[in-house]
């Protein structure tokens, strides 16, 4: 868990420099976020909020981060994007979520690999090996602990001092993964190395770790006097840090030393100190070790009864260091159940939207479809009422013209009765008296059959071309007596005074006058209205 404090709380360090979780400051980054519209702005306010809350409500860091992802802009924002993806995964390791907290360390990798970032694969590949190593898999942290190692040649200033610092936790983690496999050679070779960068990068408690570390290994070794100098000198790192947590630690470790050495009075009173140290701070791990030890100098000096005191002690203290870590993982189970049951709604609420969306684009696209099959059945509906329009308006026209034709016929027809009756009244003149009577009678027989077969076929093509003229007229019009819808029907015709007298045997004049008597009973007197124009329209 060492390990782990020093790279996952890394990840959300700014240049190491670690955000207090204080409510002035969180005040002030909601009121800038508040103000701003820029994607890149409200990114980094939610990333520095995440950071906030990390100390005592990880559902909340985790909420901000995921609104961090939300609003970034992938295309441009690389380095951002990388740190956003670190952080949550840096949260999600801290919660034990190791499976998901590998997720988002790899979608950061294919970032910075994609965008050739090549200073963010650094702490990338050293949390992938945190991960791993958190989960027992040590070989897999190895490999992405030297994947590190790998790229510090490609990196451009290796002195600057975040660099160092990530260089000297990644030596210090290869250190103690090769320690568990108790090869001491190679862990002594790692954290040396984490003591020569920390020596020039000024990195003080990180040389402190790397100090005990190397102290436990030379414990493990049988050097005890080489492990009492890194003891010594981690402790007094420890006292100038001022970090009673950590002064508790190293006189523990001291306290092993003396013990081993079998030095009982140095043991007692260095296991003391670690004991008062580990009260101040409510260390229960830290207590516990000191009672260990102090159980084990009172009974190796016969002290039998304060051995069995500090036993007991070191008992309760055991139960309550397990009571510990059971709540402290109930915590993050239910930090965990909580930021689960919190993604869960936004699952549900991203697919209810989608499924509003769905059916709203459904409905639209139907409605579509109802618009585009009325408009094809309207437009065919339309092209076959405009084909039967023009179908009827050639039939029309056609009989027009036929009954124009017969018309025509008709008045040539007339012509040619008056004509004869013309001659046979000039023949009548000549004739013998008894004759004379007779030929008067064919006179009249003609003109009365000619009036009466020109009107009555005239009619009959009429009504079959212009069907509803005469129902009309008579609806708007029924003072008028046959010989004026007579008239109208012939001008209806659009034919000329000449022509209606040829049919009606009536002369030009004679017409004129009733054709100004048809114009009064129409209501068109005093009006410039023409008189065929207003007839074609009824």
């Amino acid at each position: 868990m060492k390990r782990l404090g020093i790279l996952v709380l890394g990840l959300l360090i700014n240049a190491h420099i670690l955000y207090a979780q204080n409510q002035f400051v969180i005040d002030s980054l909601e009121t800038e976020l508040r103000n701003t519209k820029s994607d890149t702005v409200q990114a980094q306010l939610y990333l520095d909020l995440s950071k906030q809350y990390f100390g005592n409500n990880l559902v909340t860091s985790l909420e901000y981060v995921d609104k961090g992802i939300s609003v970034i802009d992938t295309t441009v924002n690389t380095i951002q994007l990388i740190r956003i993806y670190r952080a949550k995964g840096g949260i999600l390791t801290y919660l034990g979520s190791y499976q998901e907290a590998n997720q988002y360390f790899l979608k950061a990798l294919r970032v910075a690999q994609s965008r050739n970032e090549i200073e963010e694969l650094l702490p990338i590949y050293s949390n992938l090996g945190v991960i791993h190593e958190n989960m027992n898999q040590d070989n897999v942290a190895l490999e992405y602990y030297f994947k590190a190692l790998d790229i510090l040649p490609k990196i451009n200033n290796l002195e600057q001092s975040h660099i160092r610092s990530r260089l000297g936790a990644l030596y210090d983690n290869l250190g103690s993964i090769y320690m568990k496999k108790k090869e001491y050679e190679s862990a002594d070779k790692y954290f040396e190395k984490t003591l020569e960068i920390t020596q020039s990068s000024g990195e003080v408690s990180l040389r402190m770790y790397g100090l005990r570390n190397l102290g436990e290994s030379k414990m493990e070794q049988g050097e005890e006097e080489k492990a009492f100098e890194y003891f010594t000198e981690a402790l007094a790192l420890a006292k100038d840090l001022n970090r009673d947590d950590e002064i508790s630690i190293c006189y523990y470790h001291l306290a092993s030393y003396y013990l081993s050495t079998n030095k009982l009075k140095e043991a007692l009173e260095v296991a003391t100190n670690c004991y008062q140290y580990a009260g101040r701070v409510g260390s229960v791990s830290s207590l516990q070790k000191a009672t260990q030890i102090m159980y084990k100098v009172q009974f190796a000096n016969g002290n039998y009864k304060l051995a069995f005191e500090n036993l007991l002690t070191n008992k309760e203290l055991s139960d309550s260091l397990l009571n510990e870590s059971v709540i402290d993982k109930i915590a993050r189970a239910q930090s965990k159940y909580e930021y689960d049951r919190l993604v869960e709604k936004q699952l549900l609420d991203q697919e209810t939207v989608r499924l509003r969306n769905i059916m709203i684009n459904s409905f639209l696209l139907l409605g579509l479809l109802i618009v585009v099959a009325l408009f094809f059945l309207l437009r065919g509906r339309f092209n076959r009422i405009k084909i039967q329009k023009a179908s009827l308006e050639r039939e029309v026209e056609l009989k027009n013209k036929e009954l124009t034709t017969n018309v025509l016929y008709l008045v040539k027809k007339n012509d040619y009765l008056n004509s004869v009756s013309e001659k046979l009244l000039e023949l009548k003149k000549s004739a013998k008296t008894e004759n004379k009577l007779e030929i008067q009678k064919i006179i009249n027989d003609l003109q009365q059959s000619s009036d009466q077969e020109v009107w009555e076929e005239f009619e009959m093509r009429f009504q079959q071309v212009h069907n509803d003229f005469y129902t009309n007229l008579q609806k708007k019009f029924p003072d008028l007596s046959m010989a004026e819808r007579k008239l109208a029907a012939f001008l209806r015709l659009d034919m000329t005074s000449k022509e209606i007298a040829s049919i009606t045997g009536q002369s030009v004049k004679s017409l004129e006058v009733a054709r100004a008597r048809l114009r009064k009973k129409l209501g068109l007197t005093n009006q410039d209205v023409n008189l065929v124009t207003f007839l074609l329209e009824i």
